[in-house]
């Protein structure tokens, strides 16, 4: 009986750090920062969508047609430019000189030119208002959220992770984002055209699309995966650097 004792006394002694462990959990106030996992959410780029403006959204999708078709027609041109082709000529007759012929060609090679030009800058125009539409309604939206948001929340979230969201990753979304997309873009609808021309052109060609675009597919996800991963790390490591502000 007598030796019973201090092994009892032993285990409360064992037992009293956990204790101590549950009740230090159990004081903090302070949630851990948590991070997505896996591929964004459909219904954030359908959200992010809505924000731009489906509206204007369309505007710049016609305009990417419209240059990519009008980048496709000015290499066409310039082919038939090289070989003298006047059968494209409007107008043309017999006793044109090279001069005329040369005036012809580079009249619809300019106006070519100029419609390009007119594209791109009203593409331009648009994806800036396109930009600054989404990141105000964002910005709004998040600040409504956070003035409306009870107590507790700022008992449990450090400023510094508030300030994070509103400077870091709205910058990312005012500038990043549009940058993307419009790269994005410009890649797709070259890409486009090129295939285009190339099956015009050469259809055989077709047989080696699937296997390239598996390639390039494959490719592309497993950088996107990493990039993806490290860019929400990167994001929230900032906040507590953000919190001695």
């Amino acid at each position: 009986v007598g030796g019973g004792g201090p092994g009892k006394s032993e285990e409360k002694q064992e037992g009293t750090p956990t204790k101590e462990k549950k009740t230090e959990k159990q004081g903090k106030l302070m949630t851990v920062e948590e991070r997505a996992v896996g591929g964004v959410d459909k219904g954030v780029w359908l959200y992010y969508a809505t924000a731009c403006g489906l509206g204007l959204s369309w505007i710049v999708f016609f305009c990417y047609i419209g240059g990519m078709g009008a980048k496709v027609l000015t290499d066409w041109w310039m082919s038939r430019w090289s070989v003298d082709d006047t059968s494209v000529l409007i107008g043309y007759e017999e006793s044109w000189t090279l001069l005329d012929r040369t005036v012809g060609f580079l009249l619809v090679y300019g106006l070519l030119g100029v419609f390009v030009v007119v594209l791109n800058g009203v593409k331009t125009v648009v994806v800036c208002v396109i930009g600054l539409k989404a990141a105000r309604t964002l910005h709004s939206n998040m600040l409504q959220s956070l003035l409306r948001a009870p107590t507790s929340f700022f008992d449990q979230t450090p400023v510094g992770r508030v300030l994070n969201r509103f400077s870091s990753d709205m910058q990312s979304i005012d500038m990043g984002l549009t940058d993307q997309f419009v790269a994005f873009a410009e890649q797709l609808f070259t890409l486009i055209g090129v295939f285009s021309v190339i099956l015009a052109v050469y259809l055989p060609f077709f047989v080696f699309v699937p296997p390239l675009f598996v390639f390039y597919s494959s490719m592309q996800r497993r950088y996107r995966n990493a990039s993806r991963e490290l860019k929400r790390l990167l994001s929230i490591s900032k906040s507590p650097i953000f919190s001695h502000f």
